[in-house]
């Protein structure tokens, strides 16, 4: 049994049935079987309070019972194989899953595929998010993923076109629509108020 953080190996592989062993504080991600340490539960009051705006839209303007909007900390176990198997646990900003697709809900979090990610991208956590996380999110088939630039005060939307992730647009401003949601709009400035 893994009781403390240090005794994982850097450069180990490890999957989501080793993750359910590991019993120490800190909170991890599982990308590509690496281990990444999660800042928890939230990394600063200004990266919060934008999540918590974008997650509170979501609930007001998607409200239908199809789907579920997660602003929390709660783990993603990305996929639909066995989830012991699975190297890739996410911990996203918000996310939206289709209730009636086959995603599973547990004790642990979600497995599945959202189809709707956004990540709040600081110096912390950017390179991962534009990056690894971009990659994941595109192979599993999340529909539409927003990268909202914390420093740069913009948010860069993306689509998924034939299996690869189309740039919607970069908004620094105005209404930022999306395309799975079309109810679904949110002003720049209660982003970045």
């Amino acid at each position: 049994m893994i009781t403390d953080i240090s005794q994982l190996d850097p450069n180990g592989t490890y999957t989501y049935a080793d993750y359910l062993k590991w019993q120490f504080e800190e909170w991890v991600e599982l990308l590509e079987g690496r281990y990444r340490v999660f800042n928890k539960p939230g990394k600063s009051p200004r990266h919060q309070e934008i999540t918590g705006s974008i997650g509170l839209e979501l609930t007001k303007q998607v409200c239908q019972p199809r789907y579920d909007s997660w602003y929390v900390p709660l783990p993603v176990i990305l996929g639909h194989h066995s989830a012991g198997e699975s190297l890739n646990l996410v911990i996203p900003d918000v996310f939206v899953i289709d209730k009636e697709s086959p995603n599973v809900a547990d004790d642990t979090g979600w497995r599945g595929t959202p189809m709707f990610v956004v990540e709040v991208a600081d110096k912390r956590t950017g390179a991962i998010d534009t990056t690894v996380k971009f990659d994941l999110y595109q192979r599993y088939g999340v529909s539409e993923y927003w990268i909202v630039q914390l420093q740069a005060q913009n948010v860069h939307v993306y689509t998924l076109e034939d299996g690869k992730y189309a740039l919607v647009d970069i908004y620094e401003s105005g209404d930022i629509p999306s395309r799975i949601f079309p109810e679904l709009t949110i002003a720049h400035e209660r982003i970045f108020r």
